[in-house]
């Protein structure tokens, strides 16, 4: 649709449905979009293919009765360390103001408020051959016995399976100082700017909806500012220096212009007003 009254008018059920009929395609059919987040330190006590867990985080948090849709953990949980308490989650959303409220504010689930980031859209590299834009069942490598090796470079083994986990080589770059799978690989960081150069909304902190804010490509500058998301590694004994965090590449560092548009008065304090989990364990006493 060109215009907005156009894509809301196509919103309709009923209108979608006589737009069908006068196309007069049996097999056409209009697919809903969803919204993907990541909802990051989640209790290992949430069972993602629960209907009741998923009702529950929608009560908890306001969230309209079948406006998150399904949710699932981002590691198998047959990688998980023995020890691990806490994972991160994918969450989709069948509307785009809720999952813009769920960057905003962040989530409850099973009682602990965790934060939340928009899932972007990254390249897609074939985990065959190493090449970019299709996946394995569609590489076009007629040789099934060639895998190339995403760590060494090696054409006879998968990367799951290296033999030499210490030596480094990628495939696009043709260079030994990092592997195919490192996420600061130039090809890998051209592509990502092709991708949003082809898709300007991928980019961006949040799903663009009706409310402007959400269209800004930076991050505005008003409000709090959180440090990065943190993903957990194994912890050391108290007190040990070894018991730190390493940071991912997701920013918490916005807020919504005119301070929290999505802030629900139910709250007996702001998220603004109060530390969050992550300055929380900075600042505590060591």
């Amino acid at each position: 649709m060109a215009m907005d009254e156009g894509a809301t008018w196509l919103a309709s059920k009923d209108n979608a449905e006589a737009f069908l009929r006068e196309l007069g395609e049996t097999e056409a059919s209009f697919k809903k979009r969803s919204y993907n987040v990541v909802a990051y330190y989640v209790p290992l006590t949430l069972d993602p293919g629960s209907e009741k867990d998923r009702r529950e985080i929608e009560e908890s948090n306001n969230i309209l009765e079948g406006g998150l849709t399904k949710m699932r953990w981002i590691k198998p949980p047959a990688r998980r360390r023995t020890d691990q308490r806490f994972a991160h989650v994918i969450a989709t959303f069948s509307d785009a103001d809720a999952a813009n409220r769920a960057i905003v504010n962040g989530l409850t689930i099973c009682n602990k408020r965790v934060s939340v980031a928009k899932s972007k859209k990254e390249p897609v590299r074939c985990l065959k051959c190493q090449g970019w834009d299709h996946i394995t069942s569609e590489c076009t490598i007629t040789n099934k016995e060639v895998n190339v090796c995403g760590t060494c470079g090696g054409r006879d083994h998968w990367t799951s399976k290296c033999p030499q986990p210490g030596a480094t080589f990628c495939s696009s770059c043709r260079t030994g100082d990092h592997t195919s799978w490192d996420r600061g690989c130039p090809t890998f960081l051209r592509k990502i700017e092709d991708l949003n150069a082809r898709d300007p909304a991928n980019d961006l902190p949040f799903f663009p909806a009706k409310e402007s804010w959400t269209w800004s490509p930076s991050y505005p500058t008003q409000g709090r500012r959180v440090p990065p998301a943190e993903v957990q590694v194994n912890p050391a004994q108290p007190g040990s220096q070894k018991n730190r965090y390493r940071q991912t590449q997701i920013n918490f560092e916005y807020a919504a212009p005119g301070g929290r548009p999505y802030t629900k008065e139910s709250r007996s304090s702001q998220i603004s007003d109060s530390p969050s989990c992550v300055e929380q364990w900075f600042n505590a006493p060591r």
